[in-house]
C-alpha cells in the first residue's frame, strides 16, 4: 500500500513537471511535522507546525493541502482522575 502510495505522489509530482526520487520524497515527507508544546502553567497544549523544505512545498502543492507555519492551540483540560482530555480549538 506504501508503495502505490508513494508511486501515485511520484506520478503526479512528473506530471506536474517536479522529478522527484522515492528518496527524496520520503525525506520530505519526513520533515513534514507538529511539534506539541505543553504549557505548564495554563495547561494549554498547542501546536507548531515545521518550516516546509522546497520539495515539502512542492507535494503540499500536488496533493492540495495548505500548509500553514502559524501555532495553534489544542485547548486541554483535567477530567476526573487525572486524565487529560484534548479537544481541537476551532
Amino acid at each position: 500500500m506504501a508503495f502505490c502510495c508513494l508511486q501515485h505522489l511520484r506520478y503526479g509530482l512528473v506530471v506536474r513537471g517536479h522529478r522527484m526520487s522515492p528518496r527524496r520524497i520520503q525525506d520530505a515527507l519526513h520533515r513534514m511535522q507538529i511539534s506539541l508544546v505543553h504549557d505548564t502553567r495554563g495547561g494549554g497544549l498547542y501546536g507548531v507546525p515545521s518550516r516546509l523544505c522546497q520539495d515539502g512545498r512542492k507535494i503540499c502543492q500536488v496533493v492540495g493541502l495548505a500548509w500553514n507555519r502559524v501555532p495553534f492551540m489544542i485547548a486541554a483540560r483535567k477530567v476526573s482522575g487525572g486524565d487529560v482530555q484534548c479537544d481541537v480549538a476551532a
